[in-house]
């Protein structure tokens, strides 16, 4: 199983390799609530095992608000390396069906998505 860690540094991976788009803090916490419960719809099993807590604008995992909380609301510029062998299959799927489908939106944007209640249960 991966770890929150590993997850979030994919997320930043693809972002910053992308041209159109960026990530935040914001962003990235926003993300990893909707690759748990993706995964966990798709296999009935978490992806990580960190809590993810309902803060003021929506979901966080705190050990990684806390990581990036550095970078305020600009783009977060880096992130450590990763081991593509550190996901399953089913893993590395889920994450790149959620990069497609909730990657191009805005952080401001997923924070209204997690506030409609229609949106909680929300799996690819």
């Amino acid at each position: 199983m991966a770890n929150v860690f590993d997850v979030a540094n994919l997320f930043i991976q693809i972002a910053n390799q992308s041209e159109d788009d960026s990530i935040t803090n914001l962003k990235l916490n926003k993300l990893l609530y909707y690759a748990q419960g993706t995964f966990l719809a798709r296999t009935g099993k978490p992806l990580f095992s960190n809590q993810i807590e309902a803060w003021t604008f929506g979901p966080v995992v705190p050990e990684i608000y806390q990581k990036y909380k550095v970078c305020s609301n600009t783009p977060i510029p880096t992130c450590d390396e990763i081991d593509p062998s550190v996901f399953s299959e089913d893993e590395f799927d889920t994450l790149l069906d959620v990069i497609r489908e909730y990657g191009k939106y805005t952080g401001g944007t997923l924070v209204n998505m997690t506030h409609m209640p229609e949106r909680h249960g929300a799996t690819l």
